[in-house]
């Protein structure tokens, strides 16, 4: 599924790079124009970022329990 950020910046710019997302900015123009290509199913295609596999969780739990075993 395509991401259109209504921002000109994002906290997550590897989305952008690798095009899973695409930064609309304040441009309204181009929010139609970028809806527009979603609905007609022309968006832009793009990839899931590496490691973003819904496991994130799992990950920072084991490095914690890691870290809190070296604690004592």
């Amino acid at each position: 599924m395509p991401c259109l950020t209504v921002r000109d910046n994002t906290e997550r710019p590897v989305t952008v790079e690798i095009g899973s997302n695409i930064l609309v900015g304040r441009d309204t123009d181009r929010l139609r124009a970028e809806v527009a290509n979603v609905l007609a199913g022309e968006a832009k295609r793009g990839a899931v970022p590496p490691l973003w596999d819904g496991h994130a969780a799992d990950r920072i739990a084991d490095a914690l329990e890691k870290w809190w075993a070296t604690r004592f």
